[in-house]
């Protein structure tokens, strides 16, 4: 490629690369494989569950693809700051693969009890209405419940996966 026909996508790929090299410890991710085991940061860092945030940010820019990738360094550094906020903000990631450790205790791991089953659901005392669902987690250690209450038809975007790329 000639230097004039470099664009910002080209430096917000290296920029992203080095993100993932400060943040794995390493000095070497071949092309975008960030998420082979050998590189993934959420298998190195199994107990650190920012993780899985920073591979959704490198998800967008570490790309095969140029239309994949974040469009200049201003939007990435949009996505950092994002992400950065997650993980300061201890955010937990939606997700049934991901294991969730208890904000009361943070001993136990939070383990799906109920799952859109009504007969489950009412045995935690709620008769829901209309359309609506629950998802419901229990600490393994010291019973703390969680909650999530939503549409059957819309299930909220945060239990959806993103696609490679894509932005949640």
């Amino acid at each position: 490629m000639r230097i004039d026909e470099v664009r910002p996508t080209f430096d917000v790929f290296s920029l992203g690369k080095v993100i993932w090299s400060m943040t794995s410890g390493r000095r070497v991710l071949r092309l975008w494989y960030f998420k082979d085991d050998e590189f993934n940061v959420e298998k190195m860092f199994q107990d650190s569950p920012g993780m899985n945030f920073a591979n959704q940010l490198f998800d967008k820019c570490i790309v095969e693809r140029e239309k994949n990738c974040l469009p200049d360094a201003g939007a990435l550094l949009q996505e950092i700051d994002r992400t950065v906020g997650l993980i300061e903000c201890d955010v937990d990631h939606i997700d049934l693969t991901v294991k969730r450790r208890c904000k009361v205790c943070g001993i136990g791991e939070y383990n799906l009890v109920a799952d859109e089953d009504l007969l489950k659901i009412r045995s935690f005392g709620f008769n829901l209405v209309g359309n609506r669902t629950m998802k419901i987690f229990t600490c393994s250690n010291c019973g703390n419940v969680q909650l999530f209450s939503y549409d059957k038809e819309t299930s909220p975007p945060a239990w959806h996966k993103p696609k490679s790329g894509m932005q949640a």
